[in-house]
């Protein structure tokens, strides 16, 4: 139930996989280590540019989820990541991306910093999702020209397991 898209005139995309990356640098990443075990979704920046190149791709939820019995609305998911001249950012929307609410993730991450395998990231969307209908989530990976000349050679970044937790208003 995701849909896979391109940004700015670019072709580099996300995969449904359960295989590794294959790029010469993001290989020794590995696959994600998750509690499902299968397939997950991956942006393998190296494997798919070079030097120069421009990535901006986004993975996207086809289906919006009904939150409005919920006071508190948190995103969970489980990454592998390796920073290298890019952007991590989740949007969340609920009027199918005219309007969202961006979090940049990874901000304070340096080149070559990563997160570990199997990492989990619990996001607080209640701002955007508490209470509301047809709440949607995209993951965009970004790395473009403007961030540097060695932008779109990046590691991967790996999703699996996403899931919303809600709590009851109160």
């Amino acid at each position: 139930n995701w849909v896979l898209s391109t940004g700015g005139g670019y072709t580099d995309n996300w995969a449904i996989t359960s295989a590794a990356p294959t790029g010469s640098y993001s290989s020794g990443l590995g696959a994600i280590s998750s509690t499902s075990g299968g397939n997950y979704a991956l942006f393998d920046s190296d494997a798919l540019g070079s030097t120069g190149d421009n990535q901006w791709a986004h993975l996207t939820m086809a289906n919006g989820l009904n939150c409005t019995n919920y006071g508190t609305v948190n995103l969970q998911f489980i990454e592998n990541y390796r920073k290298f001249y890019d952007s991590t950012i989740v949007y969340v929307s609920t009027d199918n991306f005219a309007t969202s609410k961006r979090y940049v993730l990874h901000e304070a991450y340096a080149n070559n910093d990563a997160s570990g395998n199997g990492a989990v990231v619990n996001l607080d969307i209640s701002a955007v999702a508490a209470g509301k209908s047809n709440v949607k989530v995209r993951f965009t990976f970004r790395s473009t020209q403007n961030m540097s000349t060695q932008a779109g050679w990046g590691y991967a970044w790996e999703i699996d397991d996403v899931c919303f937790i809600g709590v009851g208003p109160g």
